[in-house]
């Protein structure tokens, strides 16, 4: 089994993250305790940072395919 993940691994980690930020938005913006507002500030900006990092993935792992789809093509080329 491939330690790697897959792009639609990383789109669904993605979308599950951003509806418990929401989440979480709803709640820091509705809750008149400080202590959760502030404790639920804390937990949007973990949850902003694992989005971004899911997002980065995403772009690493297009890169990747692009660059050894130009690999295979090249390869392709030379044996023609």
């Amino acid at each position: 089994m491939s330690k790697q993940a897959t792009f639609k691994q990383l789109i669904l980690y993605t979308t599950l993250l951003g509806l418990m930020v929401l989440s979480s938005c709803a709640t820091a913006i509705l809750t008149p305790h400080t202590f959760v507002w502030v404790m639920n500030l804390v937990v949007i900006v973990a949850l902003s940072m694992a989005v971004g990092a899911f997002v980065r993935e995403m772009f690493f792992l297009k890169a990747k395919k692009q660059a050894s789809g130009d690999d295979q093509q090249g390869e392709n080329k030379m044996i023609r």
